[in-house]
C-alpha cells in the first residue's frame, strides 16, 4: 500500500505532538528537582528556627541562673561589709544601737518632678558611682547608662527620670534597711544630693522653653581660699 499525502501529514502530527510530550516530561522532570530543592530548603530553615529556641531557652536559663548568684553575691558583700572580720573574730556582734532618723521619704510630688527630668548629669567618684548601681540595680525602671566618661578618678554619667526615681527609692529602702552606719551615710548623702538636684527643679520650673541642664554632683569641698599677702619686709632686712 502506498504512503500518501495524507499518510504523511498524520505521521507529522504524531510527530509533533511526540514532542510536545517530550517538551512536557522535561519541565515535569525540572519541576520536581525544583521541588525536591524547595522541601530540602524548608526542612532547613525548620531545622535551624528550632535550634535557634533551643539555644534561647539555654540563654534564658543561664541569664536566670546569672542574675540568682548575682543576688547571693550581693547578699554575702553585704554581710560582709556589715559586718567587719576583726567584729567576727571577737565574738557575737552586739545590737545595733539607736538608728538615727533618716532624712524624710521623698513624697508623690517629689518623685514626679524626678521623673519628668529627661536627662540629668551625675558627678561624682567612681566608688561612689560603683555603690549606686549595686543599691539601684535592681529597681524596676533604673536603667545603667550606655556611656558612663570617667576622668580623674571621677565619673560622669548621664541619667533619666525613671532612673533618678529608682535611685531614690533604692537609696531610701538601703538606708532604712541597713544597721551599718557608714553604708547608711553613704545612701542618705548621695540621696540628699539627688533630692537637692531634684528639689531645685521644682522651685525653679522652666518657663521659657530654655533653661540649665540638671547635673547632680557628688563632690563636697571647702571654699577656695584667697592667697595671703606677703607683707612688706622692712628696709635694709
Amino acid at each position: 500500500m502506498l504512503f500518501g499525502s495524507a499518510d504523511r501529514k498524520q505521521l507529522a502530527q504524531i510527530t509533533q505532538i511526540t514532542k510536545q510530550l517530550g517538551d512536557i516530561a522535561g519541565r515535569l522532570q525540572n519541576f520536581a528537582v525544583d521541588l525536591a530543592t524547595l522541601k530540602q530548603q524548608v526542612s532547613d530553615q525548620q531545622q535551624t528556627i528550632h535550634r535557634i529556641g533551643q539555644d534561647t531557652a539555654l540563654l534564658t536559663t543561664g541569664l536566670a541562673e546569672i542574675k540568682t548568684a548575682a543576688r547571693d553575691v550581693s547578699a554575702r558583700l553585704s554581710d560582709l561589709v556589715t559586718v567587719r572580720p576583726a567584729d567576727r573574730a571577737a565574738g557575737p556582734v552586739p545590737a545595733p544601737g539607736p538608728r538615727p532618723s533618716a532624712e524624710a521619704e521623698p513624697d508623690a510630688g517629689m518623685l514626679r518632678a524626678a521623673a519628668g527630668i529627661a536627662h540629668a548629669t551625675l558627678v561624682a567618684h567612681r566608688d561612689t558611682w560603683a555603690f549606686l548601681i549595686e543599691v539601684a540595680a535592681g529597681e524596676q525602671h533604673f536603667h545603667v547608662p550606655g556611656q558612663v566618661d570617667d576622668h580623674d578618678g571621677c565619673v560622669s554619667v548621664r541619667f533619666s527620670g525613671p532612673s533618678i526615681v529608682a535611685a531614690l527609692t533604692g537609696l531610701a529602702r538601703v538606708s532604712a534597711e541597713t544597721d551599718n552606719p557608714v553604708t547608711r551615710a553613704v545612701a542618705d548623702q548621695i540621696r540628699h544630693k539627688i533630692t537637692a538636684a531634684v528639689r531645685e527643679v521644682v522651685d525653679n520650673p522652666r518657663t521659657d522653653g530654655d533653661g540649665d541642664p540638671v547635673r547632680i554632683v557628688i563632690d563636697d569641698r571647702t571654699a577656695r581660699r584667697e592667697p595671703e599677702e606677703t607683707p612688706p619686709r622692712p628696709d635694709g632686712a
